[in-house]
């Protein structure tokens, strides 16, 4: 039996995404196999060419690793090529279906047995308007649904077809097998004008109805849930989906039911293709300009120019993937066979375009929705020109469950059915930008004297610009007025223009300045430092006298302040790298400036190739900032410039990111999906590190992990492959962990705001808030200053749409405060960058707080009922007088003598000044809190600029160096996290469960802790005398030396050693 090719050709567009947002090809709907090729001998021939002829005889199993090392052994391929096939085969054994046992003869009895359900479809007439949902779909096509007439009759042929005809079934990871099954429509239901005005996609989908509802009354398919869906993204050409489970398809298969469990757990998805003979219409009116069915000109009609263009794109960077020599197998294999990039974070950016409700039906055999994806298309091509490498619309097709709508009343399924099957709204467009071309300043327009061209140009982009920078610090140096050179009251009268304040800290600038060698320098180390420090004083007064700057020299830098900002320089010469000494630390054999300098270089090279690099660095910051991971006791600001390294550096099958947004997936995803505890991270853009060294390291690490001395995160590096400096001490296992735990929940969300924009689940959580909130106004009749009260109700819609996906977008990458155990609250004048501080994390510590101090008046409120009830109560009992009763209640809680409504308030005062060890202020010396405040603006009229700015603290961080100090003194008890950089006003702690163990005293962590005593078992059996004896008996002084923590005094301890800077301690739990 002849198939019409317009049913059974190739799929329309090439790149689909699953509900899971991860890209993926689609094959043909026929699912042609190609043709086996001969093995190749050519030894010499390129390792891809290699591989691919050596794996195109199909064998499996023993019989392939034995093809493989008999070609290894006679030289055909190398050892990476052999390798690589052996990594393919057992690629291609996990995907492939037909060679395992029973599934093909499984799939043939399905067939078979859908073929008989089939056969009892009664005959009848059938309109278009029989379902609310088919009506739906009929009506946006331009048609009356009541005017499709169909005369329904059994399909004249049930035939198995594509990929399990052919013995090439296959499926991808995690993904529900496909069996492509045509059924021919009778010739009763088709007439010769039915080529016309989209009168066959509506019978054809009038006809999948009719076999939906018969499979449904049918036993052995009843319980398979339906899906009618487009095909190749065309709603023009629907199909109907099978979804069986593993019980219904062993109900299905019956005899062969012990083979549904080869299907694996996602089961088996049957796709019922509609296929009209060959005498159903003329051939030569099957034209395009003539009417919309049109399927024998061009199998690859419906593959749009950007799939061909993003086939094409991966296609050439995994051929370049596989002729590198110089990349071990694994590498190849992950990089081509298994990138893991998911749709977000293949394109670099996304623009959600809005559809206008009415659109043009159009008569070709291209359905409206396509017209305007090209036009959309076409227009942002043009708006980027060559800043985009790629162009693509995703396409996001109705579809609607038959089962369902025939299962719901004819009311609730009209409501409900309109709107799933309507033509989408929005096209969502993805765009692969040039790195180094994304971010250009300018776009060169036509000349002048091309009027034409010119007013093209100007209509399309109007009089707008932008420019933009590339930076890799999260926030820029801001000038200060004293170290412009200004005088003091030229100062204070910046000051009143800056609001009144003059910061006393600046932000230093790192530069690392090489001093010429000579053999006069002293071989001590610290004759060696002196000697350097006294050359710093030196060039402090020749700049002081060549250029008028005020420098100053410190132990190990100078310090310059020149045209309002502050310099550091930081003295290197030869000799400093062996003055360290053999016995250094691990990591600290190369000096700072020149490890720091030596980052720099590859950092600075990644910048050059890749104008999105620093700009997904600074988001990167920030994110780990507001998670409150980003300092130097957790990720350190290095740490993350390689960690972003890494996203950018190849190989991949996909190019580099070439916007921030894409460069955040992709960091978010590296963050996640790594395995930290089993590989180094090795950041090497240039390919610095040769096979031999990549091998050493590795085997360096798992001899590190064996010893348990591995950090949180290994980094390695070309200048710094062995030691991880960066990350040698933190972040820890713990908070390695949490950062992946976070890093992957951000980058699910951030996927889904990219692929569905105000349909994604975060962004309906947040309209459901907003619009409660908005009820909640109105019903206290406020004026609503974001409404416009003209607006109409699709516009107002559509503007809350918008405000909450700004909402879900500010959620991803806001704050997460949720998990710390205490809080130190610091002063807000003593932060130097307090300004940057993120008005929604303060929201929230203020809801915390808030929940805090209900939850204390809580206890208190209970505490005082039960004192006054246990007052009562005694007063009662021993019938004393009103007066002696109250004094005894008062006794008997421990808050003194007076009336029964003192003995409440005296145990509300006990347990108020109990929890206010947890809540109260800190106390500070007032000249403590005047180190670090601005400097007030009278001084800057009465003292000189030249006192004042000898006043001025260069590169000085309060909240760092403080939590270095709290880190060094408690950090076996407890992680601080901070956002120093960030001007958020807290440190967050969270208590390690394992230190509250009852151990023995360490000397070294003596302070903070607390004795505890012999438990009241052993007490009991201590007055016993010990005579008792059993398992269950507690011995006298069991816990005798050993401590815990005692938490009162770790956090006095802290308050105190950030007087000034902390403002209040909360314990929380």
């Amino acid at each position: 039996m002849d198939f019409s090719d317009d049913d059974v050709s190739a799929s329309g567009d090439a790149l689909e995404h699953d509900e899971n947002g991860n890209a993926d090809f689609e094959q043909d709907d026929s699912d042609a196999a190609g043709s086996d090729s001969e093995e190749a001998g050519d030894a010499d021939m390129p390792q891809a060419q290699a591989v691919a002829a050596a794996a195109a005889k199909p064998v499996a199993g023993r019989q392939e690793v034995q093809a493989a090392q008999d070609a290894l052994l006679g030289g055909e391929i190398s050892t990476n090529a052999a390798l690589l096939q052996l990594q393919l085969s057992e690629l291609l054994s996990e995907v492939s279906l037909c060679k395992q046992p029973g599934l093909q003869a499984a799939a043939e009895a399905l067939v078979g047995q859908l073929q008989k359900a089939l056969a009892g479809t009664p005959a009848r007439v059938l309109t278009g308007d029989a379902d609310q949902g088919l009506a739906a779909l009929i009506s946006s096509w331009g048609l009356e649904p009541q005017g499709v007439c169909c005369s329904i009759r059994a399909p004249a042929a049930v035939q198995l077809i594509g990929s399990w005809a052919l013995g090439a079934a296959g499926r991808l990871p995690g993904a529900a097998a496909a069996v492509d099954v045509a059924v021919q429509m009778p010739s009763s239901c088709l007439r010769h004008k039915d080529i016309l005005n989209y009168r066959y996609h509506a019978k054809r989908a009038v006809f999948l109805s009719a076999l939906a509802a018969q499979l449904a009354t049918d036993p052995l398919f009843a319980a398979a849930e339906q899906q009618l869906a487009p095909m190749a993204g065309n709603p023009c050409r629907p199909v109907l989906l099978l979804h069986l489970n593993p019980k219904a398809l062993a109900a299905a298969l019956q005899q062969q039911g012990s083979a549904a469990a080869g299907f694996g757990q996602e089961g088996l998805v049957l796709r019922l293709l509609p296929a009209v003979g060959l005498d159903a219409f003329e051939v030569s009116k099957l034209s395009p300009d003539r009417n919309n069915v049109s399927g024998h000109l061009n199998l690859a009609a419906a593959v749009s120019r950007s799939s061909l263009q993003l086939a094409q794109m991966a296609a050439a960077r995994s051929l370049a993937i596989l002729n590198r020599a110089d990349l071990e197998p694994d590498a190849v294999y992950d990089a081509v066979f298994r990138p893991g990039l998911g749709l977000a974070g293949l394109f670099d950016y996304w623009w959600s375009v809005e559809l206008p409700q009415q659109q043009q039906q159009q008569l070709g055999d291209q359905h409206p929705m396509r017209l305007a994806e090209a036009q959309v298309e076409g227009l942002v091509r043009q708006a980027l020109t060559t800043r985009a490498l790629l162009v693509k619309t995703i396409r996001q097709p109705p579809s609607y469950s038959p089962q369902q709508q025939q299962q719901q009343p004819a009311a609730a399924t009209a409501a409900a059915a309109v709107g799933p099957v309507a033509v989408p709204r929005r096209i969502l467009v993805g765009v692969i930008a040039d790195p180094v071309a994304a971010l250009r300043a300018v776009d060169v327009g036509p000349a002048a004297d091309d009027a034409a061209a010119a007013a093209k140009f100007r209509a399309l982009w109007g009089d707008k610009s932008e420019l933009r920078s590339r930076h890799t610090c999260c926030f820029y140096p801001e000038p200060h007025p004293l170290a412009e050179g200004l005088g003091s009251g030229a100062a204070a009268a910046a000051a009143a223009a800056a609001g009144g304040k003059v910061p006393r800290v600046l932000e230093a600038i790192d530069v690392m300045v090489q001093l010429e060698g000579t053999g006069r320098m002293p071989s001590d180390a610290a004759a060696f430092a002196k000697t350097k420090a006294a050359l710093g004083v030196q060039l402090a007064d020749a700049l002081a006298a060549a250029c008028g700057a005020h420098a100053t020299a410190t132990e190990d830098a100078v310090e310059v302040l020149w045209q309002g900002f502050a310099f550091k320089l930081l003295l290197f010469m030869d000799r400093d790298t062996p003055m360290l000494g053999a016995d250094a630390a691990a990591g600290s054999h190369v000096p700072l400036p020149l490890l720091l300098s030596r980052h720099h270089g590859l950092i600075s090279s990644l910048e050059a190739a890749h104008a999105a690099y620093g700009p997904t660095v600074r988001l990167a910051k920030r994110w780990l900032g507001l998670q409150l991971l980003l300092g130097p006791t957790q990720v350190c600001e290095e740490a993350v410039e390689l960690l972003v390294a890494g996203v950018f550096q190849g190989p991949s099958s996909c190019p580099p990111p070439a916007s921030r947004i894409s460069g955040l997936l992709r960091f978010l995803q590296l963050l996640a999906s790594h395995p930290w505890a089993a590989a180094p991270l090795l950041i090497d853009p240039a390919g610095d590190v040769k096979p031999d060294a990549r091998r050493a390291l590795q085997v360096e690490y798992e001899a590190r992990r064996a010893a348990g001395t591995l950090p949180g995160m290994f980094l390695a590096t070309p200048y710094d492959l062995h030691s991880s400096r960066w990350t040698a001490h933190q972040p820890s296992q713990s908070v390695a962990h949490h950062l992946v735990s976070l890093a992957r929940a951000a980058h699910q969300q951030l996927s889904q705001l990219l692929l569905s924009g105000p349909d994604a689940p975060l962004a309906q959580q947040q309209l459901q808030q907003l619009q409660q909130q908005q009820r909640r106004l109105a019903a206290k009749k406020l004026k609503q200053t974001h409404t416009d009260n003209a607006a109409s109700p699709e516009q107002q819609q559509q503007r809350d749409e918008m405000a909450a996906l700004a909402r879900a977008w500010r959620s991803v990458c806001g704050p997460n405060l949720a998990g710390f155990d205490a809080w130190v609250l610091l002063r807000p004048e003593a932060l130097p960058f307090a300004g940057r501080g993120d008005p929604l994390a303060a929201a929230q510590l203020q809801q915390q707080l808030k929940a805090q101090r209900r939850r204390c008046e809580a206890i208190l409120q209970s505490a005082t009922e039960a004192a006054e009830a246990a007052a009562d109560g005694q007063a009662a009992q021993k019938k004393r007088k009103h007066n002696d009763g109250e004094n005894q209640a008062a006794a008997v809680n421990g808050v003194g003598s007076g009336s029964s409504g003192s003995s409440g308030s005296g145990a509300h005062g006990a347990l108020g000044a109990l929890l206010a060890a947890g809540l109260g202020l800190v106390e500070a010396p007032k000249a403590s809190r005047a180190v670090l405040r601005s400097i007030p603006e009278q001084l800057l009229l009465t003292k000189s600029a030249d006192k004042l700015r000898s006043e001025l603290l260069v590169g000085f961080d309060p909240v760092s160096l403080f939590l270095n100090l709290c880190c060094e003194r408690y950090g076996h008890l407890a992680t601080f996290c901070a956002d120093p950089s960030g001007g958020f006003g807290a440190i967050g702690i969270k208590w390690k469960p394992e230190a509250f163990l009852p151990a023995p005293l360490r000397p070294n962590h003596a302070h903070g802790m607390l004795a505890i005593g012999a438990t009241a078992a052993g007490t009991a059996a201590a007055a016993a005398g010990g005579k008792q004896k059993g398992a269950g008996v507690v011995r006298r002084g069991q816990h005798v030396g050993l401590v815990v923590p005692n938490v009162c005094q770790v956090l006095g301890e802290v308050a105190e050693m950030g007087l000034g800077l902390v403002q209040q301690v909360v314990l929380l739990q």
